[in-house]
């Protein structure tokens, strides 16, 4: 049994797999065997020598012995050691545990035997990798003695300079769109006139705010969070001290998605064909371009402001010194989600299937990469580009040295939408599973 399928409830423990085997010898009960591989996330804690990893372990398993830990399960006994056997920082544990709610026998006492070991990656110190093998049967009954045939396998573990991928749901409320990371916290805009901001710390929902009808772009500077509500032309301003909407600028149209410069708020009007530019100062829009029917996207950099037009597939260059259109590039259909970095400028066509790469200074397109999926959202981290596969609810990487797709695509939820990257983490607003994943690689 492989995961995904993901837990309802996401905890620190992602299962990566779990294998089971039928006994040669059957009981009138149900005598089990299954063993197990496990990435565990430890957030901010940190280990500098095996013995404060070991003191860590041993201050948990002592905690627990006596204690119910689930309706069905107490914890008899715990021990662990250090085991280098497998890495510099590892231990070796056993757990007994009384299971009293096994379902062909309820009630009946059952021992639940874990055996396993636990490390810290060498590489990435965030996460401990553990392998264990757990045997259950009825209190009194002779155990199987597999220590012949496990063996092998809790020693197996290998270690690989690739980080541990970990994929944490967030549940948020339906409909996520534009996603932000400011001030402490990941700003997502969702469902009919909401934006809730998660803390990454816990991963966990640290306020729900009500803005305007159908957010749906969002973005941090000058102080603030600035949400463009599509629904009722306006941008909401959220102070992110209190999570408090402090005023709403009325820009008409259906303003779709907002970008944060400098000193400017720069917004993509769908229905206008312009981008409105907000004065965070006044909180007053100071200036109305022109670009052309369908504006989808926006992002800034230090020289310009770039616009995708979905309808007209192509790309638009605002000049912020003049506030008027300075270049216009043909791009593939379906012109959406716009993002900088790795000297380019990129553009996700959702309609054929392509991510183009522009030259900024230029403006000539340095590449255009075929993809055979529809791209949504585009997040730019440190080595590589990140897109979004709308319809096979994932995420994969383009090498921004080649211009080729590299690896795996990770699974995330159902129709994600957009991305951002920050403080190496993913976070994806999945439009039709009402929730974020965040993918720390």
């Amino acid at each position: 049994m492989a995961a995904p399928p993901l837990p309802a409830s996401p905890g620190p423990a992602y299962l990566v797999a779990t294998f089971g085997k039928e006994p040669d010898r059957r009981s009138q009960y149900v005598h089990t065997v299954a063993a197990t591989v496990l990435t565990l996330d430890v957030g901010s804690k940190r280990f500098d020598t095996p013995a404060d990893f070991l003191h860590d372990q041993q201050t948990e398993m002592e905690s627990a012995i006596g204690l119910l830990v689930s309706p069905r399960h107490r914890v008899l006994e715990a021990k662990t050691a250090l085991d280098d056997s497998l890495g510099p920082t590892c231990t070796k544990y056993d757990y007994t545990v009384e299971d009293t709610g096994v379902p062909s026998a309820p009630g009946s006492p059952f021992i639940l035997a874990i055996h396993g070991y636990r490390c810290v990656h060498p590489k990435w110190p965030r996460y401990l990798i553990d392998v264990s093998y757990n045997e259950r049967y009825l209190s009194g009954e002779e155990p199987f003695h597999l220590e012949a045939e496990v063996a092998p396998f809790l020693k197996s573990l290998r270690f690989s300079d690739d980080r541990p991928l970990f994929v944490t749901t967030i549940p948020v409320g339906r409909g996520p769109q534009g996603v932000a990371a400011a001030y402490g916290g990941i700003w997502v805009a969702y469902g009919d006139d909401g934006v809730v901001r998660i803390d990454p710390a816990t991963n966990q929902v640290a306020a729900k705010i009500k803005v305007g009808r159908d957010p749906v772009g969002i973005a941090a500077g000058s102080g603030s969070i600035w949400v463009a509500n599509r629904a009722d032309g306006t941008v909401s301003r959220i102070d992110p001290a209190t999570d408090q909407v402090v005023t709403a600028v009325n820009v008409g149209g259906s303003p779709k998605t907002v970008a944060a410069g400098d000193a400017s708020i720069w917004v993509a009007n769908e229905s206008s064909g312009e981008v409105v530019r907000i004065d965070p100062a006044t909180n007053r829009a100071v200036a109305r371009i022109p670009v052309g029917p369908e504006p989808s996207s926006v992002a800034v950099d230090s020289a310009a402001v770039w616009v995708t037009l979905f309808s007209e597939a192509k790309l638009v260059r605002i000049d912020p010194a003049t506030n008027r259109v300075v270049a216009s590039i043909a791009v593939p259909r379906g012109a959406g989600d716009v993002a900088i970095g790795h000297d380019s400028v990129w553009v996700a066509n959702q309609h054929d299937g392509m991510v183009t790469r522009v030259d900024p200074r230029t403006t000539a397109v340095l590449a255009t990469i075929a993809l055979q999926t529809r791209p949504s959202g585009i997040a730019v981290a440190p080595d590589f580009l990140w897109v979004t596969r709308y319809d096979e609810s994932s995420i994969f990487r383009i090498d921004p040295r080649t211009n080729e797709p590299v690896g795996r695509p990770i699974a995330v939820g159902v129709r994600p939408v957009l991305m951002i990257f920050s403080d190496g983490a993913f976070w994806v607003a999945n439009a039709w599973s009402a929730s974020v994943s965040r993918v720390d690689l």
